[in-house]
């Protein structure tokens, strides 16, 4: 009796963890779509309106990155490389999802308007190519860290019994 509710217990926590990694997965893949918007909200803002880089984030709305304190952090004056600093510290963006946006956040106001739309214009291309291959690879990632999860479930509970 005891063996049997170890094992659903372990069963149920490995799907719980397996289930909780999808998610911060799929978060991650939300915030990557979120920022790819802020940076066409960039661009337009620069071009149209001619707004210096302390004002790029105005009239731009994300829950998203609201929640993790981007958006707070540019209200509260800081540039935009320190608020990207400081919200990264809270998320797990893909390896080369983060140093596009980190390149891109940390270099950017301090050259001429065009070279400020080539700069975001090269960035928001190579963040969408990235962002292209995490959508792909999303669902196959999410199948197999379910597939992995279930089959350490099973031999957990061969080996126990």
């Amino acid at each position: 009796m005891i063996k049997a509710a170890g094992i659903c217990i372990l069963i149920f926590t490995l799907l719980y963890i397996s289930s909780e990694t999808v998610r911060k997965k799929n978060d991650a893949l939300l915030l990557c779509e979120e920022f790819y918007r802020f940076l066409s909200h960039m661009r337009l803002q620069i071009s149209c309106y001619l707004r210096p880089a302390d004002e790029l984030y105005l009239g731009f709305e994300s829950k998203a990155l609201d929640d993790i304190g981007f958006i707070g952090a540019l209200k509260d004056g800081c540039s935009i490389g320190e608020a990207y600093k400081k919200a990264a510290r809270k998320i797990s963006l893909p390896t080369e999802v983060d140093r596009v946006l980190l390149s891109l956040f940390s270099s950017l106001g301090g050259s001429y308007l065009e070279e400020e739309i080539k700069l975001i214009d090269s960035h928001r291309e190579e963040l969408s190519v990235l962002l292209e291959r995490e959508r792909e690879e999303s669902p196959k990632r999410a199948k197999m860290i379910r597939t992995l999860s279930v089959a350490i479930s099973l031999g957990i509970i061969i080996f126990v019994i």
